[in-house]
């Protein structure tokens, strides 16, 4: 009979498929460790691939789990990552969506405008005296700040829904 042979290249397969078992069969890394007589940090090892167990002791685990051999070390079909700027920009929209995000947008969306408010009258100071000069430069501003968010806004549903 053909027996697969356990090598530095493929101790990642054998890892992750020893997790994956263990995890099916509801086994904790002690349990396994003490019916193999080593530590839980020595099992552990082998389950994170930094420690290469022997072939007898590939032997003992398949037979303490009822699996082949072959399926301990056979490949792990990977899954391509998500880049993480996908899944960032998927979290911070499931947020906005939610009730809490809802109220922290308008609630951020107010104190943009007010600043905006404040800067516009601010600048008005330097050119003019009248305070109603000073209200309709913060109040122009103001419009100014929440037209930017509101197209901002519109733009980035306009975004997703196009991805979907």
């Amino acid at each position: 009979m053909f027996k697969f042979k356990l090598t530095r290249m493929n101790t990642f397969h054998f890892g992750k498929n020893l997790r994956r078992i263990r995890k099916e069969k509801d086994l904790s890394q002690e349990y396994i460790a003490n019916d193999l007589n080593m530590s839980q940090s020595s099992y552990s090892r082998m389950e994170s691939r930094e420690k290469v167990p022997d072939d007898e002791l590939v032997d003992k685990l398949a037979e303490l789990l009822k699996e082949p051999r072959s399926k301990l070390l056979a490949p792990v079909k990977i899954e391509p990552e998500v880049p993480l700027a996908k899944k960032t920009e998927d979290r911070i929209a499931s947020f906005l969506r939610s009730p809490g995000g809802i109220l922290l947008t308008v609630m951020g969306s107010v104190t943009v405008v007010d600043v905006f408010y404040g800067i516009g009258r601010g600048l008005a100071t330097s050119w003019s005296k009248s305070a109603e000069e000073q209200n309709q430069a913060g109040t122009i501003t103001a419009t100014i700040a929440l037209v930017s968010i509101l197209f901002t806004v519109l733009w980035l549903i306009r975004k997703k829904s196009k991805r979907q």
